[in-house]
């Protein structure tokens, strides 16, 4: 079992979209990983992993909304990534 603490952080970002050729999309709205609208995304969150005898810090999951994470949906990601966590034994 890896010794590894959980951590999450915001940024606000700038409202724009673009064509993303790779997966033939188009990046910039807002999309929570449970569902996707038209609105335009200004605010990134991710969900990290941070080693507490080894350093590093390694990007588990990201998702983009409009405004602050409301508090409902920051509680339904993090139950989210916490199951993860538990279930390849990590310690969270």
């Amino acid at each position: 079992v890896l010794g590894v603490f959980g951590l999450f952080g915001e940024i606000c970002l700038s409202s724009g979209i673009t064509y993303n050729p790779v997966t033939d999309s188009v990046d910039g709205f807002v999309d929570t990983g449970m569902y996707k609208s038209q609105n335009f995304a200004d605010h990134g969150l991710v969900f990290m992993v941070r080693g507490i005898k080894k350093k590093f810090k390694q990007p588990v999951s990201y998702s983009f909304c409009q405004g602050a994470t409301k508090h409902d949906e920051l509680v339904r990601q993090l139950k989210e990534v916490n199951k993860y966590f538990f279930a390849i034994c990590y310690i969270v």
